[in-house]
């Protein structure tokens, strides 16, 4: 997938989890202070992610995950090597 929709992507699974417009989903936002959300939410964000594109995330990287802009910045770095 190129990186332009594979971001698209991404945005879209965060959107659709937490019930927001795409557009709202900005490299800025912070999944805790603006999302709400709490470890559970992360992993059933994770486990979308690792569905929809086959890219597995580890624990230790999960946890370093504290933007919209750090998830794609992560996924894309493992896309890259995959």
């Amino acid at each position: 997938m190129n990186p332009q929709g594979m971001e698209n992507k991404l945005r879209g699974i965060v959107a659709e989890y937490f019930g927001v417009n795409v557009s709202d989903v900005t490299d800025e936002k912070s999944f805790v202070e603006d999302f709400g959300a709490n470890i559970e939410d992360m992993y059933n964000i994770v486990l979308d992610i690792e569905a929809e594109t086959e890219i597995e995330i580890s624990d230790e990287e999960l946890d370093s995950i504290r933007t919209v802009g750090d998830l794609i910045q992560l996924v894309m770095k493992k896309d890259d090597r995959e």
